[in-house]
């Protein structure tokens, strides 16, 4: 476990401020600093400041890092309460252009300009001795949500077209160089065939394009020497053009901080808020791996989040395995208050991350999250993390699930694509709901007779037709009900459970600030489990 903050490089240089700041964090255990580096097309601070502040942060025991915000945020990312950060790009840069024609202000199209500054300001930094080098989540194409990102001016609508008449077809999704599909197409029928919400060639050759922007961003700015790493944002994938199965093939040792998007106690503080922090996580860390995963522990705006919340932040991120937990709060500076918070806290977080850091964490449970590449709705269900299943989301692709698989739980309307068809017997039992089963009834009627269907269940019942509390009771029952191989909770709500299966245990999270209880089922065998507010345990199986 290495804690990680970013800082200005002028507070570690500030006399006054910079000592007692820098021994508040070394309390509470941080031991890298990123320095800001190039935000908005333009240095935070001088490579002169930046190389002393290095070197004080060294004297001092910390390992240093360089965060950079490589495209800008849309609006102000870094602190709304502050009104004097100059936000604005350099005249040379383009603006991405949403789907309407509009400027997206404060951010970047990927074009040559932009690329080349990056990666200028990125050998600038080596040369003064950086090594370590992070984008920040604003290197993307498009923000959260179903609908496909992209800059739509008449740069990117005419390189796109040409793209389309190379006839030869590049290495795939993510990194390809068009699928020389002969097109010429107007931005207007980009929007048009993106908004239909079905799959055509045309959406497909999209995705490519905008994936392969940030791809190739990422291969551009990792010079020899560099280690580099990329932010993603909460959920972040094809439709913002971010596709990290492509990244970490190009970059094997690629740095990759998953998305987590909970800021405040509005969003983190329910039940809901936690599940759908950790809903993302999972989604990252299936395509990331742990080896080269941060967090993203972010209180944003100022004093948004609460120390208990913030605490339990990390022991979330911990139980999911991110070995590097990295604070952020824009250009604010967390107070010391918070910092003398997670020091006193600090022993229980190493005992717990000393009992569960070894282990690989198992999720026989696979929930749909859609196909790779698909223009479709965009459906986080995060139910059966309320409801104490080890379970996380995934996405059909070309390529077999893992063989930990058991139950895949197709809920909502998601369609039943070639992808997902041919992922059907890896799993011993496929659930439908009623929303899936309509959505692909045609479907299932016509699939292929050599295809397994004996493991299908329909099951007689609409995600979201009742209250939160009624529907874990139903979907306990319907996999409780059944011998399984692999624990869960047959009775409770409001708790997640994480699977360790070679240390024999559990992790259980109380999603809830008050106590709570449940009913754990393994092989036959029952118990009851007792947890404080937001208690996070490790529970032995046997």
């Amino acid at each position: 476990m290495k804690f990680h903050y970013s800082l200005d490089s002028a507070l570690v240089l500030d006399t006054v401020q910079g000592p007692g700041t820098l021994a508040a964090l070394k309390q509470a255990g941080v031991s890298t600093i990123w320095l800001w580096g190039f935000f908005f097309g333009k240095l935070w601070s001088p490579i002169e400041d930046m190389v002393q502040a290095a070197e004080v942060l060294r004297r001092n025991d910390f390992e240093v890092g360089v965060i950079q915000l490589p495209v800008g945020h849309p609006g102000n990312g870094l602190n709304p309460d502050d009104d004097t950060l100059d936000l604005q790009l350099p005249a040379h840069w383009r603006y991405r252009i949403d789907h309407l024609g509009n400027p997206v202000y404060y951010c970047a199209d990927l074009d040559e300009s932009m690329v080349r500054d990056n990666v200028e300001s990125v050998e600038a930094l080596r040369q003064a001795g950086f090594t370590q080098i992070f984008m920040d989540d604003d290197l993307r194409s498009g923000v959260w949500g179903s609908r496909l990102g992209g800059c739509f001016c008449s740069h990117c609508v005419e390189e796109f077209n040409l793209l389309q008449q190379d006839l030869g077809v590049g290495p795939g999704v993510g990194g390809g160089l068009g699928l020389g599909l002969g097109l010429s197409v107007s931005r207007e029928a980009i929007v048009e065939a993106l908004e239909s919400g079905t799959r055509s060639q045309l959406t497909e050759a999209w995705i490519d394009y905008n994936c392969s922007k940030v791809t190739r961003f990422m291969e551009a700015t990792s010079l020899p020497g560099i280690e580099a790493g990329i932010m993603v944002m909460h959920l972040g994938d094809e439709h913002q053009g971010i596709d990290i199965s492509a990244i970490k093939n190009r970059l094997p040792q690629c740095m990759f901080r998953v998305g987590e998007y909970h800021f405040n106690d509005t969003d983190f503080g329910t039940p809901e808020g936690k599940a759908s922090e950790l809903f993302s996580i999972l989604f990252h860390l299936d395509a990331m791996g742990r080896e080269y995963a941060f967090s993203e522990t972010t209180v944003f705006p100022a004093r948004a989040l609460s120390h208990a919340n913030l605490i339990y932040k990390v022991k979330l991120e911990l139980a999911a395995g991110i070995p590097n937990i990295l604070f952020m709060s824009g250009t604010w500076l967390i107070t010391e208050d918070y910092w003398q918070a997670l020091a006193a806290e600090l022993p229980a977080l190493q005992q717990l991350e000393q009992e569960i850091a070894a282990y690989e964490r198992s999720y026989p449970v696979h929930l749909v999250y859609g196909t790779y590449g698909h223009n479709e709705v965009v459906q986080p269900y995060f139910l059966p993390l309320l409801a104490g299943l080890p379970a996380k989301p995934v996405k059909a692709r070309d390529r077999n699930r893992d063989s930990e698989a058991e139950c895949l739980l197709f809920f909502g309307g998601y369609e039943l694509t070639p992808e997902w068809e041919q992922q059907f017997t890896s799993y011993k039992r496929i659930i439908m709901d009623q929303t899936a089963f309509e959505r692909n009834k045609h479907k299932l009627e016509n699939m292929n007779t050599n295809t397994s269907m004996t493991s299908l269940e329909i099951w007689d019942y609409q995600l979201g037709s009742s209250p939160k509390k009624e529907e874990i009771v139903l979907l306990q029952e319907l996999l409780a009900g059944e011998t399984t191989t692999y624990p869960l909770l047959k009775a409770g709500s409001d708790i997640t459970l994480l699977w360790l299966p070679e240390s024999e245990s559990v992790i259980l999270l109380n999603l809830k600030d008050e106590p709570n209880r449940g009913t754990l089922s393994y092989r036959g065998g029952s118990r009851e489990v007792v947890l404080g507010p937001l208690d996070v345990i490790q529970v032995r199986l046997k």
